[in-house]
């Protein structure tokens, strides 16, 4: 019986080891491709544009890298601009979010970025973090957060939205080289959880 329960042991700690994922997981991190902007309420392999008043597009100012790059625009007060992306996860994956943007005239309107942590069956928001409120100059700098998924979370939704409620009538936000990295805990796979039962039932029948 001591065999068995190591056994089974080793065998749940061998499929539990987190192992790394790339910094490319984003579709278009880069923001290359226009085509990969679309405002359609879905953030599934493509960057979802989304704005009250202000505008968020793919343009060609001040790209860090490439030739092109995300910007959000505030052309008066009271108004917001952002997008999102969703990205797949496991419960426990840990989350390195990395980008670079700078600010025209951004002081004091406020930059959000921040992790909606969801459930896709049930099309339902599990989780958030905080949001990050950074205040880029007037040249590209890096910024990054880390966090851990939750429980219940298979999607991780990446928004970066700002905002200019009470603060500057007009503002300019540029954003690149948007990735994620980090480490993910894969699921077992089916005949990994047939292995686990097998062992489970050998090990009843040893005790009987």
């Amino acid at each position: 019986m001591k065999v068995k329960t190591i056994a089974l042991a080793a065998t749940v700690g061998a499929f539990a080891v987190p192992t790394a994922f790339g910094a490319t997981v984003f579709t278009d991190s880069g923001f290359e491709d226009a085509a990969s902007f679309v405002d359609d309420g879905s953030g599934d392999g493509k960057w979802n544009p989304f704005a009250g008043g202000g505008t968020s597009a793919i343009v060609t100012d001040s790209p860090r890298n490439g030739a092109s790059h995300a910007q959000l625009t505030m052309l008066g007060a009271n108004q917001f601009a952002g997008f999102f992306q969703d990205i797949d996860v496991n419960a426990g994956d840990s989350i390195v979010l990395d980008l670079w943007h700078f600010a025209v005239n951004n002081d004091p309107t406020a930059i959000e970025i921040r992790i909606e942590w969801r459930d896709s069956v049930g099309d339902a928001e599990v989780a958030r973090t905080a949001n990050s409120t950074p205040s880029p100059g007037a040249a590209y700098e890096n910024f990054s957060i880390a966090h851990t998924a939750p429980a219940g979370a298979d999607l991780a939704r990446v928004v970066y939205a700002a905002q200019s409620f009470g603060g500057s009538p007009t503002a300019q936000v540029n954003i690149d080289d948007f990735t994620v990295s980090g480490s993910t805990v894969p699921e077992p796979s089916g005949a990994v959880l047939l292995s686990l039962g097998a062992l489970g039932f050998f090990a009843r029948r040893k005790r009987n």
